[in-house]
């Protein structure tokens, strides 16, 4: 049996060995679920099991790859990423589809009963799933069509990233890792780690992107705007009549960079992309609301240190 991390356990739901499994960790919501396609039929006809599957969440079918030339490039293993309000209804139909007959495992991903996946959520995670995948490139996505990522808010966001993480791990752990690329390093785990001018240590390949961050704050827009960096992250302050106030924090990962607008909200910030209308936008308002906020309530506001 595959050793798994530290505060993860294995539980068997059925009888046999490769029949349906949960793997749980003691402080996550998480849930994963494995099963072989021989005995999925007589999970999903097992009352006490199926309810584990009947339940929104996302999944993977995996098999052996069935074209010469993949098998030839290394690329062992082929992988469909799903979702659905019912996995259960879906495998049950994979099960059925001929297209179908190559898997051989299925990984389900869901969250306990009392905090399920909404819909949203579980087709963020597909989309996720797929194009790690394939950027990853590991094994063959036979998704015919690329999910889209759906429209969601930067809590949710936050959310569903800290349970694609995690999810992850848990792959990673039971032997079926095809998203290389970020599993060592999940998304909610921020970097903290002072450099040696006691400022927050930047990733080298993200240092150009704070450079743009830094620029835009402090554009000829933004005439009041003050950038400076902290130990633990850096910030924009708008400065008025030698009081200011902080309306924007940028928080550092190993991968992109979190961006805390005060007042507005919170925004992911991967790429030269991702500095689009929308931030442009949240950081016009966090500027306006500081400027304001300085303007009619002065003495509540920080005095700016002397130099």
């Amino acid at each position: 049996m595959t050793k798994l991390p530290p505060n993860l356990t294995l539980k068997f739901l059925d009888d046999f060995a490769d029949g349906l499994r949960l793997i749980t960790h003691s402080n996550w919501t998480i849930e994963c679920l494995l099963c072989s396609r021989s005995k999925l039929p007589r999970s999903l006809s097992n009352e006490s099991t199926c309810r584990f599957l009947d339940v929104p969440g996302v999944y993977l079918l995996i098999g052996q790859s069935e074209q010469r030339e993949v098998i030839d490039s290394q690329k062992l293993f082929q992988l469909y990423v799903g979702q659905g309000d019912s996995v259960a209804d879906r495998l049950n139909s994979h099960i059925k589809n001929q297209d179908k007959n190559w898997f051989h495992t299925v990984v389900v991903f869901r969250r306990q009963d009392k905090h399920p996946l909404n819909i949203t959520y579980i087709k963020y995670l597909e989309s996720k799933l797929c194009e790690l995948a394939l950027n990853a490139n590991t094994c063959v996505v036979t998704n015919k069509n690329a999910p889209q990522l759906p429209a969601i808010s930067c809590d949710d966001q936050d959310t569903v990233e800290d349970f694609l993480g995690k999810a992850l791990i848990i792959a990673s752990a039971v032997g079926w890792n095809f998203f290389e690329l970020i599993a060592s390093a999940p998304p909610s785990d921020e970097v903290t780690t002072p450099s040696a001018d006691g400022t927050v240590f930047v990733q080298p390949s993200l240092v150009a992107l704070l450079d743009e961050i830094h620029t835009a704050v402090t554009d000829a827009s933004f005439p009041r705007s003050k950038w400076y960096p902290t130990r633990t992250d850096y910030r924009a302050r708008c400065v008025v009549d030698n009081q200011f106030r902080v309306f924007l924090r940028v928080k550092c990962t190993r991968n992109w960079f979190r961006l805390e607008f005060t007042d507005v909200g919170r925004l992911r910030v991967k790429d030269r992309t991702d500095l689009n209308a929308q931030f442009h936008e949240a950081m016009k308002k966090a500027y306006t609301k500081a400027e304001d906020y300085l303007r009619k309530s002065p003495a509540q506001a920080r005095a700016v240190m002397p130099k």
